[in-house]
C-alpha cells in the first residue's frame, strides 16, 4: 500500500515563540501502532543542519516524542509507555520556557527535560506545520492551539 503526505501551516509572529510557549493539539491514529510520523513542526527555513533550531512532535509506534534543539544541540522526550489503544483521540499539550521542555499526553505523568547548552531562546521562521506524514495511515489533527502568553504547565 502506498503512502501519502499531508500538512497544513499556520503562520505566527517567530518573536512570540522565541521564549516560551504552550501548544496542544488531539490527533487519531485509527488503532494502527505501527505508525511513525511527524505530527507538528516549528523550525528554520531551508536545510536543517547540526544547532538549526527546531521543535518537533512526533509519533513513533505508539510513543509521542517531543524534540528542540536551540542552536547548541537537540534533546528528546518521550513517553513511556505507547498511548492507550482503547481510545480513538488522544491529546497532545507541549512546550517550552528557555532550555526547559515539557510534554504531556492523554493523562500520562508530565515529562519534562532541558536542553544542553547556554542557549534559551528559539530562532525560527514565520511558520508552524501540522503534518499527517506516514507510512500507510491518516493522522487527524483535530484541534491546536498555541498560546504564547504568561505559561501554567501542569504537574
Amino acid at each position: 500500500m502506498g503512502g501519502y503526505s499531508s500538512y497544513m501551516a499556520h503562520t505566527l509572529d517567530p518573536r512570540s515563540v522565541s521564549t516560551q510557549f504552550d501548544a496542544q493539539f488531539h490527533f487519531s491514529t485509527a488503532g494502527h501502532d505501527d505508525q511513525v510520523a511527524l505530527m507538528f513542526f516549528l523550525g528554520q527555513e531551508g536545510v536543517h543542519e547540526f544547532g538549526s533550531d527546531y521543535v518537533a512532535v512526533s509519533y513513533v509506534k505508539g510513543h509521542v516524542l517531543l524534540t528542540w534543539d536551540l542552536g547548541s544541540g537537540p534533546r528528546r522526550i518521550f513517553t513511556r509507555s505507547p498511548v492507550d489503544r482503547r481510545y480513538a483521540v488522544h491529546a497532545v499539550r507541549f512546550g517550552r520556557q528557555g532550555r526547559l521542555g515539557w510534554l504531556q499526553v492523554d493523562q500520562m505523568a508530565n515529562i519534562t527535560g532541558r536542553s544542553p547548552g547556554a542557549r534559551e531562546n528559539l530562532n525560527v521562521s514565520a511558520s508552524v506545520g501540522f503534518s499527517t506524514l506516514h507510512l500507510k495511515y491518516v493522522f487527524t489533527l483535530m484541534r491546536v492551539l498555541c498560546h504564547t502568553g504568561p505559561l501554567r504547565r501542569r504537574a
